[in-house]
């Protein structure tokens, strides 16, 4: 979905593989961030720290959520003042 946020994505995310009987959900969860999240900046940084071996899912939903709130402050900063820039 275009719209969703962070939290929508993943609460969605852990909905669908619950019943899929992964031995570690956490895991898959925090793979599927690294390569199914809208946020190329999530992506990013998620695939960069797991290739590290330095993520887990509370750091990518860490990372997640950072990201969606500055983009959505943003995307509101924008809207009141079209000289702001989201570059």
């Amino acid at each position: 979905m275009k719209n969703e946020s962070f939290q929508q994505f993943t609460t969605e995310l852990k909905l669908l593989l619950k019943n899929w009987g992964y031995i570690d959900q956490d895991e898959m969860v925090r793979d599927c961030i690294a390569i199914g999240c809208k946020a190329k900046k999530v992506r990013e940084r998620t695939v960069r720290l797991n290739m590290q071996g330095q993520t887990s899912l509370p750091k990518a939903m860490e990372i997640g959520v950072t990201i969606d709130m500055s983009q959505t402050q943003m995307k509101t900063l924008a809207d009141e003042d079209p000289k702001v820039q989201g570059n």
